[in-house]
């Protein structure tokens, strides 16, 4: 059913648990401790067609992107 989207709402924030969630297609991801606003900004966004992730989920996603998966390649290029 691709048209139903989904939230995930845990308590684990880790790189891990959130890659599989987002392998599996989630479209929004909060921690368990999220407030009620946030709750309702998440939904009212995943309704709305665009996804949402916390500013913690989006803090763990970027850090280990960094580290793990960006490589600069440079070249030398002729002019």
């Amino acid at each position: 059913y691709p048209s139903i989207k989904i939230i995930a709402i845990s308590m684990f924030g880790t790189a891990e648990v959130i890659k599989e969630m987002l392998d599996a297609g989630i479209s929004g991801y909060i921690l368990k401790n999220t407030g009620r606003l946030e709750l309702l900004a998440a939904l009212d966004k995943v309704i709305e067609g665009e996804n949402y992730f916390d500013q913690q989920v989006i803090k763990e996603i970027l850090n280990n992107f960094t580290k793990n998966e960006v490589q600069l390649r440079l070249t030398n290029r002729k002019i």
